[in-house]
């Protein structure tokens, strides 16, 4: 999920690189929380927020904004009418007012519907982060987080401690991004995103053994994404691995062409001698007679 895209939260800074990576913001795709969409039901406010999403997804935003706000006008109390406010704002790039909208929803929801309270307060989260508000973004994710918890959710919970790393790299603080990324793999070991931003975090830190670990499995669990094919080379190229790297950032050129990843490695492929099977050595200059 990557509509509800993040501000650059970080940037690389490799001196002890063989060459120079240009500053790049950190390959990591973000989740779009916007598309946590309620079980499916007969209730009538979960069909109109259906439609109403769906509006949003087909590419027309400004009408799901107006179904969106002419339904808040009629139902203010209703909490779905808030949720979809709140991502046809977040697809309109005005984070403030959707984080405003969300977190009016999670105050609609039942209190006694945790994982609602849960994906509200994840929501408004990454509203907050992506209007730079990181410590804003710390508290509403950490909350978020609790109520999942309590309502026995770890697997919601753990995708939202992905979030709070996120959110905590903003920050600045990568010991608790790193703790948090711990609870999301051991909690679920198949989110190939946790491992992803785990490998990321573990270069950064200049971990590169354990990034490379990681790094593997985020690629076994996701095997067709360029963000990870681009890590994959920047881990590789910092471990001295200039075949592996070349070959990972040529798979994210392949895996999606016209994409920023695509671009990035065409960058970094630039800067690295070809390899030694492209270059076209002379023949050796044939023997001169001597007189």
């Amino acid at each position: 999920m990557s509509l509800m895209l993040l501000s650059p939260f970080a940037v690389l800074t490799m001196q002890a690189a063989p060459f120079e990576l240009p500053i790049q913001p950190l390959p990591i795709p973000r989740r779009d929380r916007a598309e946590q969409n309620a079980e499916p039901t007969e209730d009538a406010a979960l069909r109109r927020l259906a439609t109403c999403l769906a509006t949003i997804a087909s590419g027309n935003p400004a009408e799901g904004l107006g179904q969106a706000r002419s339904w808040v006008a009629q139902e203010p109390g209703l909490a779905e009418a808030r949720h979809c406010l709140g991502v046809a704002l977040s697809q309109s790039g005005d984070y403030p007012a959707a984080r405003r909208a969300f977190e009016a929803a999670r105050s609609s929801a039942e209190p006694t519907n945790a994982a609602a309270l849960a994906r509200y307060g994840a929501l408004a989260g990454n509203s907050a982060l992506a209007a730079g508000d990181t410590e804003a973004a710390v508290a509403l994710l950490s909350g978020a987080e609790a109520d999942a918890l309590a309502t026995q959710r770890p697997d919601l919970a753990a995708e939202i401690a992905i979030d709070r790393a996120v959110a905590l790299l903003s920050a600045g603080r990568e010991a608790e991004a790193a703790s948090a990324l711990q609870y999301a793999r051991e909690t679920n070991a198949e989110d190939g995103q946790a491992w992803l931003l785990s490998a990321t975090l573990s270069r950064r830190m200049n971990d590169l053994e354990r990034a490379q670990i990681q790094i593997e499995r985020a690629a076994a669990l996701l095997p067709r994404d360029p963000a990870t094919a681009l890590e994959a080379g920047t881990i590789a190229i910092l471990s001295g691995r200039e075949d592996a790297a070349r070959k990972s950032w040529q798979s994210a050129i392949d895996l999606a062409p016209q994409s920023a990843e695509a671009e990035t490695a065409r960058t970094y492929i630039a800067q690295i001698a070809p390899a030694a099977a492209e270059v076209q050595v002379p023949p050796p200059a044939p023997p001169q007679d001597t007189p």
